[in-house]
C-alpha cells in the first residue's frame, strides 16, 4: 500500500526482475483483492460463491451499449 497516492502499487521492476514474474503479479493482483475486501467488509462469500455467475468479459456489453472490446490505436 503506498499512502501517499492511497493504492496499492506493484512497479514494473519489482514485476519485471521476480523469479516468476507471472506468478509476482497473481500474488499481488490476489493479496490487494483479501486486503480490499478485508478493509471494505465485503461480502467475500457471496463474492466468490460462483465464479462463473457473470458472463464472459467479453460477451459484456459496455456503457456504450457495444459487446466489442476497445481496441488499441494503432501508434503513429
Amino acid at each position: 500500500m503506498n499512502n501517499v497516492v492511497r493504492q496499492f502499487l506493484l512497479p514494473y521492476e519489482a514485476a519485471r526482475t521476480a523469479e516468476d514474474p507471472d506468478h509476482a503479479v497473481a500474488r499481488f493482483l490476489q493479496t490487494t483483492y483479501e486486503a480490499a475486501a478485508t478493509l471494505g467488509g465485503w461480502d467475500r462469500a457471496a463474492l466468490e460463491a460462483d465464479p462463473n455467475r457473470l458472463p464472459p468479459q467479453s460477451a459484456r456489453r459496455t456503457s456504450f451499449g457495444s459487446a466489442q472490446p476497445l481496441q488499441r490505436r494503432a501508434s503513429s
